[in-house]
């Protein structure tokens, strides 16, 4: 049976509307205010003391609107309409614009540019987000406390076209930010926001250091994973050593620089020492492992130095199967073979950038892509220990394609750095707040649900306010999916954080 279109008429209405099509959002309201969260966020940012919305309702529109699909600051005044209705301010557009104003330093502006590495000093109000990722951590751990976590650090860029951009290592205008994530508890711990060309590990101990700080007083044991940005002997001693007070030594596992010493170790490894590094008889990887007898005098060079051990990963690289599609004929790809020498190789890599990544070295016969890992896990194999490094690709950056793709962390709203960085740590929390939603207060198997699954099931649910005995109240309509989850989660909510009295 079809449909006629032409049976229904449209007519619209006058006068304002008691029918929200986000009746979700309650949730997110409650949770700022059962949480301590808005507490926190007007005590810490500060920047509306006197005038205007608070900084909780100003942050928790932006975190909102970014829930809704929204990805920059003028997208609120959609919401505006929507959820005013259910009691929650929204600050106007405007008014959004002056706010995030407050978080930028112009004299801070006067150090960056190209051809330095600098860190701009965030003012007392972006500051401020420190405390607040870190009470939305502590949230968390609340409801399930760990004694031992595993934190990720990577960095992700942030294209733009804004021409008073730095230029990134990959020749692209972008900004980039820094993150500390927890795969535990899916939240970020903390970020750094940079220009695009600050070097990712850019005193990556230093910020290792401060995450640390925020961790709850329950936590006694820290993991630590990284790519090759975080192979500095400054933060590997720091970590082997256990040059912290509170955790001690803390175990890692880093991606290592494959210099010429460490190809030349591999190369001495029997054909008999390496392994398989597949999982089950479905996985079809080729990769190979092998501890390696390598110790860089930079991490050797006195007794005291920690024990660190380094193991190589090689897969044999298929020949004339270019490293990427634009590289269609590779000269002298057709003679990798038994004969390539290792000057061949090198030529080969200083003409093309992808084939370099892949730090090609001839064994036994063969040409191989060979990568690294530095440990100071002892008591585990190598097989587990580069399982557990790897992991860390599915997790923290899945996060980042979340941050950028799902919510608004690939708009860059403003000329203005501070307001930049601010934008990107609001993007952060909505994140947080998310997850921490999904984990804790939706039923079990919603954890893994996109935001476009939440936005389809949960934040599109339709509610009207009505007033009885000088009382508002939001009728949702039982049978929605959404409206026995949004009775699902206020209950958790109001069972594990009741309000404040």
């Amino acid at each position: 049976m079809g449909y006629n279109f032409k049976q229904i008429k449209i007519e619209m209405a006058e006068g304002i509307s008691s029918v929200t099509p986000n009746a979700s959002l309650l949730f997110t309201a409650n949770f700022f205010e059962q949480s301590g969260l808005s507490k926190v966020i007007d005590s810490s940012i500060g920047a509306r003391k006197r005038k205007g919305a608070s900084d909780s309702e100003h942050i928790m529109a932006m975190v909102m609107s970014q829930i809704c699909g929204g990805d920059a600051i003028e997208h609120q005044k959609y919401l505006k309409s929507r959820v005013e209705i259910l009691g929650i301010g929204v600050p106007s557009v405007s008014a959004g614009r002056s706010y995030m104003k407050e978080f930028h330093d112009s004299e801070e502006d006067k150090n960056r540019g190209m051809g330095k590495s600098y860190l701009p000093r965030p003012n007392e109000h972006l500051s401020g987000f420190e405390k607040v990722h870190g009470h939305t951590f502590q949230t968390a751990y609340r409801l399930a406390p760990l004694e031992t976590i595993t934190i990720d650090q990577d960095a992700t860029l942030q294209p733009t076209s804004r021409p008073d951009t730095c230029f990134n290592y990959k020749g692209e205008r972008s900004y980039q930010a820094f993150n500390t994530y927890c795969p535990e508890y899916d939240l970020m711990l903390g970020t750094r926001y940079s220009d695009g060309n600050v070097p990712a590990g850019f005193e990556q101990l230093e910020e290792l250091k401060r995450m640390l700080s925020l961790l709850p007083e329950g936590v006694k044991k820290v993991k630590l994973r990284s790519d090759s940005a975080g192979y500095q002997i400054d933060l590997l001693k720091y970590c082997a050593g256990g040059g912290n007070e509170r955790f001690g030594v803390i175990e890692f596992a880093i991606s290592c620089d494959v210099v010429k010493e460490f190809k030349e170790s591999a190369r001495i490894v029997p054909e008999s020492e390496w392994r398989s590094l597949r999982k089950d008889k479905y996985d079809t990887s080729r990769l190979e492992w092998a501890e390696l007898s390598y110790a860089p005098y930079s991490l050797s060079g006195s007794k005291k130095d920690p024990e660190i051990r380094f193991f190589a990963i090689r897969e044999v690289f298929e020949q004339r199967q270019p490293a990427k599609k634009e590289i269609k004929d590779v000269p002298g790809q057709k003679e990798l073979g038994f004969e390539i020498t290792d000057d061949e190789i090198t030529e080969l890599e200083s003409k093309y950038e992808e084939l370099n990544k892949l730090h090609l070295t001839p064994m036994s016969g063969k040409i191989y892509k060979l990568f690294g890992v530095a440990s100071n896990i002892m008591g585990q194999s190598g097989y587990e220990i580069i399982h557990w490094h790897r992991a860390r690709c599915g997790k923290s950056e899945h996060a980042h394609d979340v941050l950028k793709n799902d919510l608004g962390g690939s708009h860059v709203p403003s000329h203005l750095f501070g307001v930049n960085a601010a934008w990107w740590n609001i993007t952060v929390l909505a994140m947080n707040v998310i997850n921490i939603m999904k984990r804790f207060f939706l039923p079990r198997g919603y954890e893994t649900n996109r935001m476009k699954t939440l936005r389809y099931v949960f934040f599109t649910l339709v509610g009207k306010v009505v007033t009885h005995a000088r009382r508002k109240i939001l009728k949702i309509y039982s049978g929605d999916a959404g409206a026995d989850l949004l009775m699902y989660a206020l209950n958790k909510l109001e069972g594990a954080m009741p309000c404040e009295t």
